[in-house]
């Protein structure tokens, strides 16, 4: 199965992402977990990107803990990079993808 595909298809439920943050902390590349869904419209205004996600290789999401935190809506944006993502766990199965962006079940 595709990650793009699988991720897309969540529609709305829970999932976990773990990928490398493409800002580095001096030169040391950093993980990042994050627990969030997909295809939340609150708090949408109409106006839309100035830019396609998908066309980057980005998925928009909202980050779940950080929106607990702050009370408000955190949108983010999670890269669909094969080289950049370690793990995702969907619907509480744990995949890593392959250089070709399929998703193949641990352990």
């Amino acid at each position: 199965m595709k990650m793009k595909e699988a991720l897309l298809g969540t529609k709305g439920r829970f999932f976990t992402i773990s990928f490398i943050e493409k800002k580095t902390d001096k030169g040391i590349p950093k993980v990042r977990t994050m627990t969030c869904r997909t295809g939340v419209k609150k708090g949408i205004t109409g106006k839309g990107m100035s830019y396609d996600p998908i066309e980057r290789n980005l998925l928009p999401v909202v980050d779940i803990r950080k929106s607990k935190e702050t009370g408000k809506i955190e949108r983010r944006m999670v890269p669909l990079d094969p080289e950049r993502v370690v793990e995702v766990k969907i619907n509480g199965v744990r995949y890593i993808p392959d250089d070709e962006g399929n998703l193949i079940p641990k352990g």
